[in-house]
């Protein structure tokens, strides 16, 4: 399971982003240049790219964190760079999460 599979998981009531996704082309074609000014398409490719960015920033937020305790002489600068890291990925996932509940119902225990 990916990462953005993992976030979308817990916060939507979906079990992946492939359901969500599947959710958000059901949503008739006028809705989104009137609602989010965007075509569709230019939604949905935006989203997939938005998710692919979570998933390897994920990767390297974990290498990150492993370099950062390993005790190696790479620590420090795996420490420095894990909160620039930490941020643009807590964003992404924040951005993320805004843009599914568009189309899809939120979990009841948020």
């Amino acid at each position: 399971m990916t990462a953005v599979d993992s976030l979308v998981k817990k916060h939507f009531k979906v079990s992946s982003f492939n359901e969500a996704l599947k959710k958000i082309e059901k949503k008739e074609d006028t809705y989104f240049p009137d609602t989010l000014f965007v075509s569709k398409a230019s939604f949905i490719e935006k989203l997939k790219q938005l998710a692919k960015e979570i998933n390897e920033l994920s990767d390297a937020y974990k290498t990150a964190q492993d370099a950062s305790k390993s005790g190696s002489i790479i620590q420090g600068f795996a420490s420095a760079g894990l909160g620039a890291i930490q941020k643009e990925y807590i964003q992404k996932r924040k951005a993320m999460v805004h843009h599914v509940s568009l189309f899809v119902k939120k979990n009841s225990n948020e």
